[in-house]
């Protein structure tokens, strides 16, 4: 997410738009959330679409 913000700011970008999805449920014991941690790093707003 850190690369994510930086990308942005280099390249004048308003705003991120992500799409998250569904997890099964192996992969919400196990997985990272990345939606949740680009929410919570990026400085520029956030539009989350859902699938």
């Amino acid at each position: 997410a850190q690369g994510l913000q930086q990308f942005a700011s280099g390249q004048n970008i308003d705003m991120l738009i992500v799409l998250p999805h569904k997890h099964s449920f192996f992969e919400r014991l196990f997985a990272k959330e990345n939606t949740d941690d680009i929410l919570r790093t990026v400085t520029i707003p956030v539009l989350c679409l859902h699938e």
